[in-house]
């Protein structure tokens, strides 16, 4: 069923898919992009697949913002009043708080849209089920970027842990630190196929691409690179075995690495001058159109030493 939130489910179009009653449609709950509250409704619906997988049966804590993002919202662990009687709850007693505490808990879709309609724009769940509550379950990894990282380079790291189980592979988790500067490393990586892992430093993470026949060492070779995703900068120092069974499983060793001088960072061209162990001079990354997005082309230019 398609599901259309806007000004007419005030009217009543949208009444019929839920028990929720609605209030204050087109408040503004994000003032940069003028996202109202019935867009929020309408992006938590088009979610409910995803975010009622990860909250189901888990005791809630929210974050509200009744007048928008940008104002002071309040943290609320207990139930609200006037909670309908069809919103599950989780009665527990709080050791930090010495107090009983009546969670909710979020099984259906009717009642995550009662939690966007109540402007809880952040939605924090309890690791572990209420049949198991003194048995966490689940490990959160909060990648929280910070200048001069963005959203972008958050998504791609946290898609780099999600491909990788920490319990097995020692491959570092991208705990925060603080790069050494403008760094390259080179990574020959004998995983199902022998291909070499580029990454240049940029904003908080590595940029990373796979180069299967090895980065050119003799000006006016060009090589294919294929984008992968963003890696944490403690990989830069990464040597070891990625067992059998894990994403990249195979040997990992340095093949180079050293500083890197940029000279044009755009989105379908990067151009800069290596200064590693064993390669130097000027080089360019630049977007294999036709091949599709994640396809470049490094070359290693004629002017080079």
């Amino acid at each position: 069923m398609r599901y259309i939130v806007g000004y007419e489910a005030k009217l009543g179009m949208f009444k019929d898919l839920t028990k929720v009653e609605f209030t204050n449609l087109e408040k503004i709950m994000y003032p940069e992009l003028r996202i109202t509250k019935a867009q929020v409704i309408e992006y938590y619906v088009r979610m409910a697949p995803k975010m009622l997988e990860l909250l189901v049966n888990r005791p809630l804590v929210m974050t509200r913002y009744p007048n928008g993002i940008d104002k002071e919202g309040f943290y609320e662990k207990d139930a609200p009043a006037g909670t309908p009687s069809w919103v599950e709850t989780f009665r527990r007693f709080a050791e930090t708080s010495q107090r009983e505490i009546s969670y909710v808990v979020c099984n259906s879709l009717d009642t995550l849209i009662w939690l966007a309609n109540l402007a809880a724009l952040e939605i924090h769940m309890i690791l572990s089920r209420i049949d198991l509550f003194e048995t966490p379950d689940l490990v959160l990894f909060d990648v929280d970027p910070k200048p001069p990282s963005g959203f972008d380079e958050a998504a791609s790291v946290a898609l780099y842990i999600a491909k990788r189980d920490f319990a097995v592979t020692p491959e570092p988790m991208g705990v925060e630190k603080k790069g050494e500067g403008m760094i390259f490393v080179v990574q020959e990586h004998h995983a199902r196929q022998l291909h070499y892992d580029f990454r240049l430093e940029r904003e908080g993470v590595l940029k990373s691409w796979a180069v299967p026949k090895g980065v050119p060492e003799s000006g006016g070779e060009k090589r294919l690179a294929v984008e992968t995703e963003d890696h944490p900068l403690d990989y830069a120092s990464f040597e070891g075995t990625i067992p059998q069974g894990q994403y990249g499983a195979g040997t990992v060793e340095i093949w180079d690495k050293g500083g890197y001088e940029l000279k044009v960072w755009e989105r379908d061209k990067i151009e800069f001058m290596l200064n590693g162990q064993r390669l130097h001079g000027r080089y360019v990354l630049a977007r294999f159109k036709k091949a599709g997005e994640k396809q470049w082309v490094l070359l290693k230019t004629k002017d080079s030493l």
